[in-house]
């Protein structure tokens, strides 16, 4: 029995060792991302798999783009073209060269507007966090990107009301500048209301001639230093920079 046993070891051994294993070499362009596994771990680029095994691609374009071409040994893969995700499970049949490119397409992409509606006493701006760019009321913005909110309220005003998608957001109530990140995964609408800040209006001066100074973020100050401060002269309100 235990030389049976013996032989069956040796005869397993040699046929591991004689398993045939080749090569997974691949390459990715810019514009996504590609995973290579065998179905449960990753698989390095320039390792070796044995023949037989089962290989599986999970291919994902970043924002504006989409497959170009799919090459497996410089076979394309028509189906990969113009997919913005893409899963292709195989099975290694010898060594093997995976190339995915990609190409901008603006066509696959799904838009949502967004609302704005502000209130007097304040400023609401609403910035595109991918490309910078400052959005009005009705501009589209691409699926998935993220819209910098920031409401302001004038002097003498503070944030009443911080509504988004029907939501109130209450800790900006009270606020004089209050920062909100949007997902766009719909179409949205934001609201921003404010009131009037009564310990802000006692601080004015009530003459005219005396001028009151207040920082970008309606806090009543003293100037000691170079900047932009909001300068309040009875019913007179001006943006103004002091050298010290």
């Amino acid at each position: 029995m235990k030389k049976l046993y013996f032989l069956l070891s040796m005869l397993l051994l040699a046929f591991v060792a004689n398993a045939e294993e080749a090569v997974i070499n691949y390459s990715v362009g810019e514009g996504g991302t590609m995973m290579v596994s065998n179905g449960l771990n990753a698989v390095p680029n320039g390792s070796s798999l044995e023949v037989g095994k089962k290989l599986s691609l999970l291919i994902k374009s970043v924002e504006s783009y989409v497959v170009d071409h799919l090459l497996l040994n410089d076979v394309e893969d028509e189906a990969a073209a113009g997919k913005r995700d893409y899963i292709k499970n195989l099975t290694v049949e010898g060594d093997l060269t995976i190339k995915v490119t990609f190409r901008k397409d603006n066509s696959s992409l799904e838009f949502f507007p967004i609302y704005f509606s502000v209130g007097e006493g304040g400023t609401l701006t609403a910035i595109d966090a991918t490309d910078k760019r400052e959005l009005k009321d009705g501009d589209d913005v691409i699926e998935g990107r993220t819209v910098l909110l920031t409401a302001y309220a004038n002097i003498n005003y503070m944030i009443d009301k911080f509504i988004v998608n029907g939501f109130e957001w209450e800790p900006a109530s009270g606020q004089n500048i209050y920062q909100y990140d949007l997902q766009m995964t719909h179409e949205s609408t934001v609201s921003v209301t404010f009131k009037p800040n009564p310990a802000a209006i006692d601080a004015v001066a009530a003459d005219e001639e005396e001028a009151v100074y207040y920082n970008l973020q309606g806090i009543r100050v003293t100037p000691d230093a170079n900047g932009l401060y909001i300068k309040v002269a009875g019913s007179n309100t001006e943006k103004v920079y002091l050298s010290k």
